[in-house]
């Protein structure tokens, strides 16, 4: 047991070698099937296995795991136990939630604007039409992923020079 557990959980290598189900014990209850199916994995003595689960640290508050180990074979082929690694995933899986949040947010946001929203590439690809816009331009949602939007410019030959605007200043002003 590495003195570094101490650091992840709270609790020193000794209290881990005085009670051999210490880690379990410290597996928040919704993620204890996981770490349950990983033990019964490790039979397969050819790979490496991970998973990522919360403990509850020694002070109380939750600590995200990411979790390596492969099973110890001897010379002569006799599973002896297994060596792992775990390492603290908690500011990454916090940021991961953070972003997803504001992906949320902003998805709302934009899918209930008063106005029509549309994203396109300059090859003309719809990407996304926000329900004012599927209303004002009288389009399926479908339409998305489709080279369509030609279809929907009052003035097409202007689009070649809105393209090329884009291209050399980045931004596009004086534009339907």
């Amino acid at each position: 047991v590495s003195p570094s557990c101490k650091r992840v959980s709270g609790y020193s290598d000794q209290d881990f070698l005085d009670n051999s189900k210490l880690f379990e014990s410290i597996i928040l209850e919704e993620d204890i099937e996981i770490w349950k199916n990983h033990r019964h994995e490790i039979d397969n003595r050819d790979r490496m296995f991970e998973n990522q689960f919360r403990i509850r640290h020694k002070d109380g508050y939750i600590v995200w795991l990411e979790h390596i180990c492969k099973a110890v074979i001897d010379e002569n082929g006799v599973y002896l136990g297994y060596r792992s690694n775990n390492r603290d995933i908690t500011a990454y899986k916090n940021s991961i939630e953070t972003i997803v949040k504001n992906e949320l947010k902003f998805e709302r946001i934009i899918h209930s604007l008063p106005f029509a929203l549309t994203i396109i590439t300059l090859e003309g690809i719809v990407l996304y039409v926000n329900p004012k816009g599927v209303e004002y331009f009288e389009v399926e949602a479908d339409i998305i992923g489709e080279k369509a939007a030609m279809l929907y410019w009052v003035e097409p030959e202007k689009r070649e020079l809105w393209i090329q605007e884009i291209k050399s200043q980045g931004i596009v002003t004086d534009f339907e």
